[in-house]
């Protein structure tokens, strides 16, 4: 099956599969009213310190700030769409985070620190800082996004393009009712089922996919961007997010400017 597996692979590439697409580089409209990247690290950054500053007062100390990522990519945003990590990880749900996990997070809930940071009449350190930065409560960004997502799945173009990645996932021996949740449910219900119990090193490491996972997996791959199923749901997501601006246009730069003062802020909190 290895040998089998291999010897598909190399075809596959001989054949010239289509580069992965970069979801990443999308020009999503609601990205124009949250915080870029770089915006995302002077935040965190201006958060660390005046909490810092909170606790030390009170004879306490935080763990160091991490740095990396401030956000999740899009790669999976319709679906598993990165031959990397077919081959790596497969359908596994358990892979490493893109994104750097926030300090806050790696404090335990039972410690002193973490009464300190969340706990009393104003919400702790935590809570201090946050109303000083003047960090909106809400924002609307998550509810449109997914809005937009679930919309232009239903789009014509999308169906159709769905199915023309059914057709060619069948031809490989591979039927699911849907790109995007039915090959995560049908694997997944595979690795529990072989994986009632999980060793230290595989809690801690992760499970990478067997031979024939990770084959579903780069078929599936292969699929969307054959169909052309990426393309026609980013541009069907972008469609959706332009009419949701549209409408809602006065909440959003609302919040665009409240983002604007939250900068000012941690900007004047970094020098």
């Amino acid at each position: 099956m290895i040998v089998l597996l291999l010897l598909t692979l190399c075809g596959e590439k001989q054949q010239g599969v289509p580069a992965d697409i970069d979801l990443d580089a999308v020009a999503y409209p609601l990205d124009a009213f949250g915080l870029t990247e770089p915006e995302l690290a002077v935040v965190a950054r201006a958060r660390y310190l005046m909490t810092w500053r909170c606790v030390r007062q009170l004879g306490a100390d935080l763990p160091p700030l991490p740095t990396g990522r401030m956000r999740a990519g899009r790669a999976d945003r319709y679906g598993l769409a990165s031959r990397h990590t077919a081959w790596e990880w497969g359908y596994s749900l358990d892979k490493p985070p893109e994104r750097v996990v926030p300090w806050e997070l790696l404090i335990d809930p039972a410690s002193r620190l973490s009464q300190l940071l969340r706990d009393g009449p104003d919400g702790g350190c935590l809570g201090a800082t946050n109303r000083l930065l003047g960090e909106p409560a809400t924002s609307p960004l998550p509810r449109l996004d997914d809005e937009a997502w679930r919309a232009s799945r239903d789009t014509p173009p999308v169906q159709q393009a769905a199915q023309a990645w059914r057709d060619c996932a069948a031809r490989a021996g591979l039927h699911y009712d849907n790109p995007v949740e039915a090959p995560y449910q049908y694997w997944g219900e595979k690795r529990i089922a072989a994986h009632r119990t999980l060793s230290e090193a595989e809690r801690r490491n992760g499970l990478r996919p067997t031979g024939p996972e990770r084959r579903a997996a780069l078929v599936d791959v292969r699929c969307k961007q054959q169909s052309g199923f990426l393309r026609a749901w980013a541009d069907a997501d972008v469609a959706a997010q332009r009419e949701l601006v549209a409408r809602h246009l006065g909440e959003l730069t609302a919040h665009r400017h409240a983002l604007d003062l939250l900068m000012r802020a941690a900007e004047a909190v970094n020098t």
